[in-house]
């Protein structure tokens, strides 16, 4: 009788288990497009390169770079460091690297960056189809 029972909760135990891993089969099913998305412009910190945020947010790269360098960004040593406002408020992060002995920076887009930075330019979408030749981001500093 004991085993019975025994066979009866382990039966009980398993369909609970089995449910469970559907339930989460199905859930990793519908993030798999924001996994893929996030695998193929995000880097491991989460943080976007100034090329790959502007794809993210449908925005010619090279377009979008140089909007920022009008409002957001500044070259410092050759180096394009984000204004000290954009860093505290965390639309960017700066992270250091050795190359050839040297310190090197780099200027990341941060998640909650490229939201702030996805509406700006759809602001300036909005606004170069009113007004003549205007710049990305006028309004940014």
């Amino acid at each position: 009788m004991v085993e019975k029972a025994k066979v009866a909760e382990l039966g009980q135990a398993l369909v609970v288990v089995e449910v469970r891993a559907e339930i989460a089969e199905a859930h990793v099913a519908a993030v798999a497009p924001k996994a893929d998305f996030f695998d193929k412009f995000a880097n491991a910190d989460g943080l976007y390169g100034l090329h790959n945020a502007a794809r993210a947010i449908g925005a010619p790269p090279q377009g979008f770079t140089d909007g920022l360098k009008l409002g957001f960004l500044f070259y410092q040593g050759g180096e394009l460091m984000p204004k000290a406002t954009f860093v505290k408020i965390g639309v960017f992060t700066v992270k250091l690297r050795m190359v050839e002995e040297k310190a090197r920076s780099r200027t990341f887009i941060t998640p909650r960056g490229l939201q702030y930075l996805a509406r700006a330019w759809q602001k300036h979408l909005l606004k170069s189809g009113k007004a003549g030749h205007r710049t990305l981001l006028d309004d940014a500093a």
